[in-house]
């Protein structure tokens, strides 16, 4: 039967993916239950796609296993991009998002929607310094992103420049040149690097959970 593995985000749980499936006959059913007087803020639908069968949300399951917060629920702890990565090539699969999020959103007013838009206001911005990161340092690039093999590394400049392939930039310009897409491509930048072995991600959620 076909399915829908849908990938959503909720502002009141920074840091967390909820990865789950409905089936495509009645997804306004699973959808409508999820806001509810439990859930903080309504959820986002990050991601959404159209699939024969059910291996996919098991694919999904298994390779981030590690990341789950709960066996017992469908929440993993990790930067949405890593999933999309999967979604994106996984055979037969095709895109419903515009859906999904219009059953998502479906019970939410625009009061709700404005505390979601102030909610993300009070997000601390990503500066270098913050995370512990000084001038001089080096960040990786997430090799499961790239499609060469050869390591690539920015320069950390000043507190919100790096240099990347001999020019000094926004760390969102190095990683759209790393990914090989054109400039202002929207994109979230800390997830594609790591620092002395930790994800730029993870840091910055650890920043973000101290200033709530």
């Amino acid at each position: 039967m076909a399915s829908i593995v849908y990938v959503l985000t909720n502002e009141g749980m920074p840091g967390l993916l909820k990865i789950g499936t409905t089936d495509l006959d009645d997804p306004r059913q699973r959808m409508s239950q999820l806001y509810t007087t439990g859930v903080p803020f309504p959820f986002e639908c990050v991601k959404a796609v159209e699939v024969a069968d059910a291996d996919l949300e098991k694919a999904l399951h298994t390779a981030f296993g590690p990341h789950r917060v709960n066996p017992g629920r469908e929440f993993f702890r990790m930067a949405e991009e890593h999933v999309l990565a999967i979604l994106d090539i996984w055979p037969g699969a095709r895109d419903v998002t515009r859906l999904a999020r219009q059953e998502v959103g479906a019970g939410t007013g625009v009061q709700e929607r404005e505390a979601i838009k102030q909610a993300k206001k009070r997000r601390p911005n990503l500066d270098f310094r913050s995370l512990g990161i000084p001038p001089g340092e080096r960040l990786v690039f997430d090799e499961r992103f790239g499609e060469s093999t050869k390591i690539l590394e920015a320069l950390v400049k000043t507190n919100q420049k790096v240099e990347f392939r001999g020019e000094e930039m926004s760390l969102t310009k190095a990683t759209l040149r790393a990914l090989g897409k054109p400039d202002g491509s929207p994109i979230r930048p800390a997830p594609y690097w790591s620092y002395n072995g930790r994800s730029l991600y993870d840091l910055y959620e650890e920043l973000y959970q101290q200033a709530r």
